[in-house]
């Protein structure tokens, strides 16, 4: 019930003249609230894009087994609860492909300047 009644509260705040820094491991409680989403790590920006941005240049999956690492565009896998999460150079499929922050992040640290150029090329696969 606290995490509810948090995400009201931040959500009934919100405001163009307003600006909320969320700092938190717990990317799934606050998800709905973030934009732009900044990543820190180890004292470096990894990211700072608004959701739109991100969405336009880099593709999540979610499968029952793992891609085939070789696949064109893939940049990141990484098992979890209920399959192998993905992320891929290009535009997010219009139906779907919901953003997961926990594997978005994965993907930052173990391949920083893939990631780096996908966002700043505008996506496309490379």
């Amino acid at each position: 019930p606290s995490k509810s009644q948090f995400r009201k509260l931040v959500a009934e705040a919100l405001s163009p003249d307003r600006l909320f820094v969320i700092s938190t491991h717990q990317v799934r409680d606050v998800g709905a609230l973030i934009d732009p989403v900044v990543v820190l790590h180890e004292g470096a920006v990894l990211l700072n894009h608004t959701l739109a941005e991100i969405g336009a240049r880099l593709r999540m999956t979610r499968s029952a087994s793992p891609p085939d690492p070789n696949a064109r565009g893939l940049i990141h896998t990484e098992p979890g609860i209920g399959g192998f999460g993905g992320v891929w150079r290009g535009e997010a499929a219009p139906h779907g492909g919901d953003l997961d922050l926990e594997v978005l992040f994965g993907a930052l640290i173990a391949h920083p300047d893939a990631c780096a150029a996908a966002l700043a090329a505008g996506g496309g696969v490379q």
